[in-house]
């Protein structure tokens, strides 16, 4: 390539590597803004990693994510019954108890505070776990290890990998493993009220 041609490409290169480096710190400067929110904790029952079943739905999930109160509308926090000024949580649901309570798959859920409750040592099948997660630690009950990316957005103390995750992906090899493991149990709305 010479003259023009050489010209030209070396114009393209040079304004890819403009958008990559704008791209690049834009994404930077939004982790750092959301480390600097989200390094105070008070109020946030659940950790990220942390896994929890859903009192009144019945499917579990992993938090991998969080907000100091409801982030969506008020008509969408009063169509959940949820008060609004309660913690709410990014998860990902267990993709089998989603077919079993949805009827169909769910990629993740926003769910407030007051309707989770702590399931240590639980593992979930979901396919994206892998892109949030790096491994799973049995220390303090057991809890998804975060990956980097998720550890320098939500700054906290998070226990040593231990066990791999990649069978929590593979949702092909769930399908041997469902005749072992037993069904969770459901209740209606006021079934759960009548054990509280």
């Amino acid at each position: 390539m010479q003259g023009q041609a050489a010209s030209d490409a070396l114009d393209r290169g040079m304004e890819a590597v403009r958008l990559l480096h704008h791209d690049y710190a834009s994404d930077v400067t939004r982790l750092r803004r959301n480390a600097s929110k989200h390094a105070e904790r008070e109020g946030i029952a659940f950790p990220i990693g942390t896994c929890f079943v859903h009192r009144v739905r019945g499917f579990r999930a992993v938090v991998h994510g969080w907000d100091r109160k409801c982030e969506r509308s008020a008509a969408w926090a009063a169509s959940n019954q949820a008060n609004p000024q309660q913690p709410f949580y990014y998860c990902l649901p267990d993709e089998d108890d989603c077919q079993r309570v949805f009827g169909g798959r769910r990629m993740l859920q926003y769910v407030a505070q007051d309707d989770m409750d702590a399931a240590p040592g639980t593992r979930i099948m979901h396919r994206a776990i892998r892109n949030l997660f790096s491994s799973y630690s049995t220390q303090d009950g057991g809890r998804y290890v975060p990956n980097s990316k998720l550890a320098f957005e939500y700054p906290d103390e998070y226990p040593e990998p231990e066990l791999s995750i990649a069978d929590d992906a593979n949702i092909l090899a769930r399908a041997e493993q469902e005749e072992q493991v037993a069904p969770l149990p459901t209740f209606s709305p006021q079934e759960r009220f009548e054990q509280d």
